[in-house]
């Protein structure tokens, strides 16, 4: 929960995640909720990019817990499409996010259709499709 909150913070969300695990079915289980200004909500009770930002939250926090218990690290970490949800500032705090993020993976790659991510990557590679071929650029 605490590596959510950081990343949230920067998403500039007033929710907070909690996790319920369980045991009673014999297979461990996790809920997660999330606490509101308004109250305690299931996660599918959300818009779409509310939902992007509590999943992309919940992912990498996971992520980091699971690399320290396995004594290990996460170099990179690969988010495919995860703004294509996200209203234009949603998408902002989300450039601040991926800014959050290296400090723990030396390598983020990040597949989107939106350009504005370009100004905040150190490099990135273009692909263009035309009816004759793709083009490739790397800046």
């Amino acid at each position: 929960e605490k590596g959510t909150v950081e990343i949230l913070e920067a998403l500039e969300s007033p929710n907070r995640v909690i996790f319920r695990t369980s045991t009673d079915t014999g297979q461990d289980t996790i809920q997660i909720e999330v606490e509101t200004p308004d109250g305690i909500r299931g996660i599918r009770s959300f818009s779409g990019g509310q939902v992007t930002e509590l999943n992309l939250s919940v992912r990498l926090a996971l992520a980091e817990v699971l690399a320290r218990r396995a004594e290990v690290a996460f170099e990179s970490v690969f988010l495919d499409e995860v703004m294509s949800a996200l209203d234009a500032p949603a998408r902002q705090c989300f450039l601040r996010v991926v800014n959050l993020m290296r400090r723990s993976f030396s390598q983020i790659f990040v597949i989107s259709h939106h350009s504005e991510i370009r100004d905040v990557l150190e490099s990135c590679i273009t692909v263009e499709w035309h009816p004759d071929g793709s083009t490739v650029e790397v800046a």
